[in-house]
């Protein structure tokens, strides 16, 4: 074992140049591969995330209800049977308000206030930049902004004074948590039973939008869900109309099918690769057929010779798919996640194992065929053709 291994790094120094050629062009080739599946991967979820910010993630559909006196218990009834209808579908729901309730800040800049129950970012992709979420009941008197509005009015913990009805004047609020919604304007976003507790009428007059989404569920039986949750809370459901916030469908189709075409292209990329590979080994062994026929001479047999070489060959594949996903690894797990800004509430690309897998399969079998086949070329060596050279 101990002289194969010494015959490996011989044959090596001997074709160090190609193998060194060979191995750079392979581990290119697999970083490429990688790279385009991820940033294929990332295209999409921009064009999703965009989406799924400004309106709603995939599969969600909403219904508007009518006005109604959202009174404390009200609210309580509400969550309970929408908690119930969740826990047997799968849904997550969100209930919305926009009231006519005024923030005012610095150079009389007004934001856009919305009142809600539920968990606005299970329906809609909402990056939490600072702070958190308020939970618990009762809830707390804070509220949550995002970036614009942070900008005018202060950032967690600051102070928002908002008047919600004349006749209760302004309700002190402190800011729990900034967000990326994708707007460009302030907006406010309120929990109703802090603002029901605080002023009563504050939703006297307001019809609430009512959303559910579930990717698992098809879109009749998320419209089915969701009028049934509307029955549900009391209303008449036969005059609705159900709509689909989720837009971003036909354009993720296509950014998918442009990402198999590049795809495509990095796969031939590392079969060209391969070829080259071969082309190298072959270039190699006829740069050294003066030095293999020597070996053949002193006693070494065809079989060895063979071996040895491709044994190199495939060790070399091997440590090169090694270190090139782990450089590919690095790359997609903490760099990637670095550059790409919060707000845009993108997800953390998933390193693709199963394009890794299949070019590090591409490389092995390569380095295989990049080694047998020049190897085997060297049976035809007689002691005549070196000495003529």
């Amino acid at each position: 074992m101990r002289g194969l291994l010494v015959e490996m790094w011989w044959d090596f120094r001997g074709s160090s140049r190609s193998v060194i050629l060979s191995a750079v062009s392979l581990a290119i080739a697999i970083i490429a591969l990688v790279g385009i599946i991820t940033a294929a991967s990332v295209s999409t979820d921009v064009v999703l995330a965009g989406s799924e910010q400004s309106t709603g993630r995939v599969a969600t559909a909403r219904v508007t209800l009518p006005p109604d006196l959202w009174t404390p218990d009200k609210i309580a009834t509400a969550t309970r049977l929408l908690d119930r209808l969740s826990a047997n579908t799968g849904d997550v729901w969100l209930l919305t308000f926009a009231p006519n309730a005024v923030v005012s800040g610095p150079n009389s800049i007004q934001a856009v206030v919305t009142y809600y129950l539920g968990t606005p970012p299970a329906i809609r992709r909402l990056p939490l930049l600072e702070g958190e979420w308020p939970t618990g009941r009762p809830y707390p008197a804070v509220t949550v902004v995002n970036q614009t509005a942070a900008a005018q009015f202060g950032s967690v913990g600051a102070p928002l004074k908002l008047t919600a009805d004349q006749r209760y004047g302004q309700v002190v609020l402190a800011i729990g948590a900034v967000i990326a919604d994708g707007g460009s304007s302030p907006f406010v976003y309120v929990p109703l039973p802090t603002i029901t507790a605080l002023c009563p009428p504050a939703v006297d007059a307001v019809a609430p939008t009512l959303y559910l989404s579930n990717p698992s569920r098809g879109r009749p039986q998320l419209a089915a869900d969701v009028l049934a949750a509307a029955g549900g809370l009391g209303y008449d459901t036969s005059t609705m109309e159900v709509g689909q916030v989720d837009t971003a469908e036909d354009s993720v189709a296509a950014i998918r099918m442009i990402a198999i075409a590049f795809e495509a292209v990095a796969g031939i990329a590392l079969v060209v690769a391969a070829i080259g590979m071969v082309n190298i080994g072959l270039a190699s062994m006829a740069s050294r057929n003066r030095e293999l026929t020597v070996r053949r001479a002193i006693g070494a047999t065809s079989r060895r010779v063979i071996a040895v070489i491709t044994l190199t060959t495939v060790l070399m594949g091997l440590v090169v798919t090694i270190v090139a996903l782990v450089i590919a690894w690095i790359i997609v797990t903490r760099l990637v996640p670095v550059w790409l800004p919060p707000e845009l509430a993108i997800n953390r690309p998933a390193f693709p194992w199963a394009g890794a897998g299949i070019a590090a399969g591409l490389t092995l079998l390569a380095s295989l065929v990049g080694g047998l086949v020049p190897a085997a070329a060297t049976r035809k060596l007689t002691l005549s053709d070196a000495l003529r050279e």
